[in-house]
């Protein structure tokens, strides 16, 4: 990620290159709902990553990110889907195996919460017409 950084920085191009990343939901795991939706800035408290790596990862990625001199955009991203042709999943994603699983055990789990998809198209369109959009701040959150 600092290598990215520093690429982006070093740049002769003035304004300097919009800097993307994808980062997930997950990176605010441990966030306590009862205050409510996550808010789309950057969280100090590094508290709300504790959990699985691959959220703390995001998390400190974000505050790197944060702390660079170059224009950013982070999406917390969760589920992207799908694509072209037939906008099929992956059968080892989580939807398709809770699927296939269902139908050895001959039930679905309960749902405790709404899943949301996006396909992949739409949010990669998303992502671009941000940066292009915007005239480049330090560094805007996209839910």
């Amino acid at each position: 990620m600092r290598n990215l950084i520093d690429l982006a920085l070093s740049s002769p191009r003035h304004p300097k290159p919009c800097f993307m990343f994808a980062s997930s939901i997950s990176s605010a795991q441990s966030w306590d709902k009862a205050k409510g939706p996550f808010p789309e800035e950057v969280e100090y408290d590094a508290g709300v990553a504790v959990g699985l790596g691959y959220g703390a990862s995001k998390y400190v990625s974000e505050r790197v990110l944060v702390n660079n001199k170059s224009p950013a955009s982070s999406f917390r991203i969760g589920q992207v889907s799908g694509g072209p042709p037939r906008g099929a999943w992956s059968t080892t994603n989580w939807l398709p195996t809770i699927v296939k699983s269902s139908v050895s055990l001959g039930a679905l789990p309960e749902a405790k919460s709404k899943s949301i998809t996006i396909k992949g198209i739409y949010s990669s369109h998303e992502c671009f017409s941000s940066c292009l959009r915007s005239p480049p701040r330090h560094i805007k959150y996209y839910p």
